[in-house]
């Protein structure tokens, strides 16, 4: 009788082929490795997907660290720039006359001084002086 590697012969009572189970456990074993080969080559590749997407994860957290950042600082100027138009027009609330009061005399002398200008740097006149006309 013939034995192929997957079915060794075995005859009733006669012995195991220690070569055919030698022969029978390589090729299992080869078998295996090819597999688990391919199954190392999925995960090789899944590994550089997730790589790659954890790259462009870190960049887009970064980018919007950045914008997070740029918005802070606006964020402030702009606050900083509120509470100044809010003290300009406390300023001014507590300078407004009443039509009556306007019409007392001496009162708009002791409650309207001059008021700087805004965005004068010398005291000068924020507005701009054109050049007269020569007739020629």
């Amino acid at each position: 009788m013939t034995s192929t590697p997957n079915q060794p012969d075995r005859v009733k009572g006669a012995e195991p082929n220690p070569r055919d189970d030698v022969l029978r456990l390589r090729e299992d074993l080869t078998l295996l490795k090819d597999k688990y080969a391919e199954e190392l080559d999925d995960v090789l590749q899944a590994k550089e997907i997730l790589q790659a997407a954890k790259r462009n994860l870190e960049q887009q957290n970064q980018e919007l660290h950045e914008a997070n950042e740029e918005f802070f600082l606006e964020n402030e100027q702009l606050r900083a720039e509120r509470d100044e138009a809010k003290e300009a027009l406390e300023a001014l609330e507590g300078r407004t006359l009443t039509l009556e009061e306007a019409q007392t005399p001496g009162a708009q002398e002791e409650n309207l001084s001059p008021l700087p200008l805004p965005h004068s740097d010398a005291g000068e006149s924020p507005c701009r002086k054109r050049p007269r006309r020569t007739e020629t």
